[in-house]
């Protein structure tokens, strides 16, 4: 059984503490198929939270309406973050 002290992922989880969006983003492409890009604008907002990796849509999605970005999907395999518009 995993412990307190197991990494993340060896339980399935991204575990964020103050990371950077672009650092996120990086790590949950790791687990998709397909190219995730992020825009210079949003690259340096921070998030805290524990996000599945064997889900990351549902990651993305949780992203969206706690900071202000917007998630677009080009193709299923392209998929491009920037700020939200206004």
């Amino acid at each position: 059984p995993a412990g307190p002290g197991t990494p993340g992922w060896t339980r399935g989880v991204i575990e964020a503490s103050n990371m950077r969006l672009d650092a996120f983003l990086a790590e949950l492409s790791r687990y998709r198929r397909g190219v995730v890009r992020c825009d210079p604008a949003v690259a340096g907002l921070r998030l805290s939270g524990v996000f599945p990796l064997d889900d990351a849509e549902r990651a993305l999605k949780a992203l969206e309406p706690a900071l202000p970005i917007s998630v677009t999907r080009h193709t299923q395999y392209l998929l491009w973050v920037g700020p939200r518009e206004t």
